[in-house]
């Protein structure tokens, strides 16, 4: 009878697991469910922009205390501090609509950022300026165009009116660093 009475409870604590983790897998079922029902709102070249669009705005703002901490001028500590400073509201309105939308966004630079920040980290005095002004016009040259795009062609009414309101930036942010590469040391200045 014992035996029995410990069978009985044995199968008994079995299935409270069983149907613990069953409901953990419907649990687990309901959310990625709900999940790709918001993601599938969006079109594919909408999460490709905002994908992009966020791993872009970490490069810039971890490019952007590099600049701080290591640009020889001080027109260029002072760009690396806008870029900081503008890409750091960005991307926190742009994880603002990724979460309406259900979906998340990655926290980290791409490899190609990632690769560009070692390079960079590496330089100081001038030879780190010209690096990362030439980077980074050649980053935001890049940017005007994917946003003009989403701006243009984007399905999501969220997503195109960020990609719209934030262009203006992108191309100020074009213009100073132009401005930037164009500088040159004045004749007869130290070395």
């Amino acid at each position: 009878m014992k035996i029995q009475t410990g069978i009985a409870c044995l199968a008994a604590g079995a299935f409270a697991l069983l149907g613990g983790s069953i409901q953990a897998q419907d649990y687990q079922y309901r959310q990625y469910h709900q999940n790709y029902q918001n993601r599938s709102t969006l079109s594919y070249s909408d999460r490709t922009f905002m994908r992009e669009a966020a791993m872009g705005g970490v490069a810039e703002v971890r490019l952007g205390r590099l600049a701080v901490q290591q640009g020889a001028r001080e027109s260029v500590r002072n760009f690396g501090q806008r870029m900081v400073d503008d890409h750091s509201r960005a991307a926190e309105e742009l994880r603002q609509i990724a979460r309406n939308k259900g979906i998340s966004l990655p926290g980290e630079m791409d490899t190609e950022a990632r690769a560009l920040y070692r390079r960079l980290s590496r330089l100081h005095g001038a030879a780190f300026d010209s690096a990362y002004i030439r980077a980074m016009r050649e980053d935001h040259q890049k940017d005007i165009e994917a946003f003009r795009k989403e701006a243009r062609n984007g399905r999501d009414s969220d997503v195109r009116a960020f990609a719209d309101r934030t262009l203006p930036i992108i191309r100020e942010h074009y213009q100073m660093v132009s401005d930037l590469s164009s500088w040159r040391r004045p004749a007869g200045a130290g070395r």
